[in-house]
């Protein structure tokens, strides 16, 4: 189903299955395609079911064709938990053709666990590697992959503001108070080709939080592709949202107006991105890392946190290695411990910017270089709070040379996922 989801014009945007061994020596029957067990219906064949407090649905059979209709659970209702395991599923060219496509308008927490000997395949405008998507008030999303997942998105089937996933965990009732949930296990790789496309991607309408985390790979090829996105749109929502990039996490995105790690809130409650591991983006504003907050009433944090061990590269002009926003009351917080690296036009190394009463700090324990034209290392501003920079002792900040160019474009807004 397409995703009626609006867009602002500057809006942001490990281990195999573990109850597989537990579960296998049991008298489990086996599911028919179209019939219901415990309320699911098994359009997934061959699959198992293990019963339990809400439907456990195991998928271990290879298919000679590869599931070219994906493995699909449209009616979840009484919640689900499905293990995939063993298995490549290589979805038919189509619109809104999922791979993985698990939907539940009721109040059970859906779930998927996905081993490291899975690949998956699916291409077509709208057609997501793997999407949870839950309607009731009850229920909630976890997604856990070890897979390898491909996606590709025709240049002819573009739909601006909505975008196409590798993981996607989406919750669209506005009175929701679940979470979402995605996890990318490290060895594992989440490559996506075409406009928009999105490694994991979570997108919650209601006042649930929002956790991501990678220790894998991912890599998007086109305009606005993201690595980890995280995205409250509810205005009331008090909620989290937090995106974790791991030591063994590496991200690459090749195309204008990539993001590496994107945590945005339209709520009240904070946007946070963690990055321990390895960004490279290439393409004009073309960010690392962003934190966003964009909501007037806001008096939480937008925090962008780097590690010792963290890297970001950024490669166009006027890209960010670490940006910071926030247009409510709050604070705007950028604390750096590794290195990073922007090689473009007007570039910028950190970026934090308070706008109205947000505060700007910025604390500066590592490296952080802007060696292109008009390049600048740190900047901290707000419109009417303080704006703050702190450098450590051993700390080094670089800005670039100076030629004579054009005067400058104003830094392009952004929020949309």
């Amino acid at each position: 189903m397409a995703r009626d989801v609006p867009r602002g014009e500057f809006e942001p945007v490990s281990s195999s299955i573990a109850l597989r061994g537990a579960v296998f020596g049991l008298p489990i029957p086996v599911l028919v395609a179209g019939s219901v067990v415990f309320g699911v219906p098994a359009y997934a064949d061959p699959c198992l079911n293990a019963g339990g407090s809400y439907p456990t649905v195991i998928c271990t059979t290879p298919d000679p064709n590869n599931y070219p209709n994906g493995i699909t659970y449209p009616d979840a209702n009484t919640g689900l938990d499905l293990f995939i395991d063993g298995l490549t599923v290589d979805r038919d060219f189509g619109e809104n053709a999922n791979a993985i496509d698990v939907y539940g308008s009721g109040t059970g927490p859906l779930r998927v666990t996905i081993g490291d000997d899975v690949t998956i395949r699916s291409a077509g405008s709208i057609a997501d590697g793997v999407q949870v998507h839950a309607t009731g008030t009850g229920s909630g999303i976890g997604i856990r992959s070890g897979a390898d997942i491909f996606v590709e998105i025709p240049d002819g089937g573009l739909n601006p503001g909505v975008g196409t996933s590798g993981l996607f965990g989406w919750i669209s009732n506005t009175s929701s108070s679940q979470s979402i949930y995605l996890v990318q296990e490290k060895n594992s790789l989440i490559d996506v080709n075409g406009f928009e496309g999105v490694g994991l991607y979570g997108l919650h309408q209601g006042l649930g939080s929002i956790t991501i985390e990678s220790s894998g790979t991912v890599e998007t090829d086109g305009e606005r592709g993201y690595g980890l996105n995280g995205w409250i749109t509810n205005a009331a929502s008090e909620a989290d949202v937090t995106l974790t990039l791991h030591e063994t996490g590496r991200i690459k995105t090749e195309g204008a107006e990539g993001v590496g790690v994107y945590s945005l809130s339209f709520g009240l409650g904070s946007a946070t991105a963690n990055v321990r591991g390895h960004i490279e983006t290439t393409g004009r504003f073309g960010d690392g890392i962003i934190s966003y907050i964009d909501n007037p009433d806001n008096e939480q944090t937008a925090r962008i946190e780097i590690s010792e061990t963290a890297t970001v590269i950024v490669n166009g002009e006027r890209a960010a290695g670490a940006f910071g926003l926030h247009t409510g009351a709050g604070r705007v917080e950028v604390d750096n411990a590794g290195a990073i690296l922007a090689t473009g036009l007007r570039g910028n190394g950190i970026y934090a910017l308070g706008e109205k009463t947000a505060e700007a700090f910025v604390e500066n324990s590592g490296s952080v270089r802007a060696i292109g034209n008009h390049g600048i290392g740190i900047v901290a501003k707000s419109e009417g709070a303080s704006a703050t920079v702190t450098i450590g002792e051993e700390a080094l900040v670089e800005g670039g040379w100076q030629a004579a160019i054009p005067l400058p474009v104003p830094r392009r807004r952004r929020a949309w996922p």
